[in-house]
């Protein structure tokens, strides 16, 4: 069984893992609309890679979180080590900086490339 001080630090890991998978879920769903508002075929066509792929990594990382959480909970009976659990936790969180992190820089060069096409050329 985790001492107190463990089973609290077990108990705010899991806690930023759940508010991660909300997040990851926001951006599944922005990415989607993002995709959806496409007016033509050849823009999905273009689009479809992409969006495959961050639909595929934020799948993924779906079901890494939640094996995070199981880990944590057996940690939290005593079936693993806290200080694993919490390693893990902590690597879990990092993929989740560097796919929220990949959606954010997408978006910024989209967003460039839409107001640059937008700008008045001489």
């Amino acid at each position: 069984m985790a001492t107190s001080p463990e089973a609290d630090a077990l108990i705010v890991a899991s806690g930023f893992l759940i508010a991660t998978l909300s997040v990851v879920i926001v951006v599944y769903r922005l990415q989607w609309d993002y995709f959806d508002a496409k007016t033509s075929d050849a823009a999905k066509i273009d689009a479809a890679p992409r969006t495959v792929f961050a639909f595929v990594t934020e799948f993924a990382y779906v079901l890494l979180a939640a094996s995070a959480l199981v880990v944590n909970a057996d940690a939290l009976l005593g079936g693993c080590p806290v200080a694993f659990a919490l390693a893990f936790s902590f690597l879990v969180g990092g993929v989740f900086v560097v796919i929220v992190g990949r959606e954010i820089g997408s978006s910024i060069v989209h967003i460039v490339r839409r107001e640059w096409q937008n700008r008045p050329h001489p």
